[in-house]
């Protein structure tokens, strides 16, 4: 399993070759992730996450 890093990073390169293979599909896929992102459960559950993990959601929130 890829650590958050390496995750996110895959993600971005993907991503980015989306956008040159199909620019609509790409913004469609940024679209829909950003609003389920903004969901509060989601976003909740990664602060319970981050805290059990010892992390402070707080700064991330605050940065």
């Amino acid at each position: 399993m890829a650590t958050g890093t390496a995750a996110a990073w895959a993600f971005h390169r993907t991503l980015q070759r989306l956008t040159e293979i199909d620019p609509d599909a790409a913004a469609t896929v940024a679209a829909e992730l950003t609003e389920e992102l903004e969901l509060p459960d989601y976003a909740e559950d990664a602060c319970d996450i981050a805290d059990r993990m010892g992390f402070n959601p707080q700064r991330w929130i605050d940065a």
